[in-house]
């Protein structure tokens, strides 16, 4: 089963975010940057990584791309989770830092369910296509 962590600040999208992952046979948590370093749990074994690059409850002088380099160095479960970003940006730059931090793929915000879903299965090489949503 595999397991995926949304970073992300408290939204009403997050939920239903993780509704979803779970409905198709995910186990999906969400964490806000803050409540990622109060818990520690950097090193909380995960397959799959959903980051948002643009929060809003960051620590002061941090961007997203921090909080995934941060996440890679202390998560020592064995394997490097795949990394889905999700952005408000597809500008040049931004996507070169992805190149650098071995991103798998984004996702424009606002995200749709149906592509959220189909990016999942894909990065994850799930068999199948992804249950068809609005």
């Amino acid at each position: 089963m595999y397991r995926v962590l949304v970073i992300q600040d408290r939204s009403p999208f997050v939920a239903p975010m993780c509704t979803v992952l779970e409905e198709v046979g995910l186990v999906a948590y969400h964490e806000t940057p803050m409540q990622l370093f109060e818990s520690g749990r950097w090193s909380d074994p995960v397959d799959l990584l959903i980051l948002d690059l643009e929060p809003k409850e960051i620590p002061p002088n941090m961007r997203g791309w921090d909080i995934l380099e941060m996440f890679m160095d202390f998560n020592h479960a064995g394997t490097e989770p795949a990394v889905v970003v999700m952005t408000e940006s597809n500008e040049a730059p931004s996507r070169l830092l992805g190149n650098i931090h071995a991103v798998s793929a984004y996702l424009l915000k606002p995200v749709r369910t149906g592509e959220l879903l189909s990016t999942v299965f894909q990065v994850l090489g799930l068999e199948g296509a992804p249950p068809v949503w609005g």
